[in-house]
Formats: structure tokens, sequence, C-alpha cells
């Protein structure tokens, strides 16, 4: 691990924080589920990219949370656990940016599981990186 990794390791993680902030604020004030949904999936992307520098790989360019969980579950077995739930949020990202005539109704139960799974994953990659 190179001092250079482990900085832009925590650049990442800094900026997963700074959406589960935003997410739980934006819960709270405006309980605007979508939003928070999709700040959750952002604050998931960034802790496992931010995992994937830490292990000296270039992050994938790619929200698919599944995907870059795959690339880094064989080095990082406390992610384990959370692979389902955090897969779960990849449900999120199309249908909270760009409305269809799929509508999908998200409910504050969605934006409830999204913060725990996004605040959790974010526990383990700071215990990880730090």
């Amino acid at each position: 691990m190179s001092a250079k990794n482990k900085k832009l390791a925590k650049e990442w993680l800094d900026r997963a924080n700074s959406d589960l902030e935003y997410a739980c604020a934006g819960e709270r004030e405006t309980g605007q589920h979508h939003v928070t949904c999709f700040l959750c999936h952002q604050a998931a992307e960034k802790a496992l990219k931010g995992l994937a520098v830490f292990s000296n790989k270039a992050p994938k360019k790619t929200h698919n949370l599944g995907l870059l969980m795959s690339e880094i579950l064989s080095e990082f077995k406390s992610i384990i656990p959370l692979q389902k739930e955090v897969r779960r949020l990849d449900k999120y990202y199309i249908p909270a940016r760009y409305p269809d005539d799929m509508s999908f109704e998200f409910t504050a139960d969605d934006a409830k599981l999204a913060l725990s799974v996004a605040e959790r994953l974010i526990a383990i990659v700071i215990a990880e990186i730090e």
C-alpha cells in the first residue's frame, strides 16, 4: 500500500461520508426518499471505490455496486455480510435519477434501508482503511 493510494482511498471515503451526511440531512428535512436513496447509492459506490484504491486497484468506471463489490470481496471479507444489501441499492440508481413511465415509488422504508446499508458499509470501510 503506497502512501499515495492510502491518501486517495481516504479521499474516496471522505466523499462517501459527505454523500451520506447529505442523505441523512435531506431525508430528515425534506423526506424526498428518491434523493436519499440515490445519495446512499453514491456513498456506497465511493466507499467501495475507496477500498479498491486501498488494495492498489484502479476503481472500475461503473455505478454497478455488485460489480464493484465482486472486484474486492476476496480481499475484504468484512463486506461479505453486506453483499446482498449493498447490491439492493443498485435498484435505486436509475429510477432515482431518471423518471419514466415505469415509475418506481420510493418509500420511507426504502430510504431507511438505504441509509442503514450505507452507514454500515462506510463503518466497515473506515475500519479497513484506518
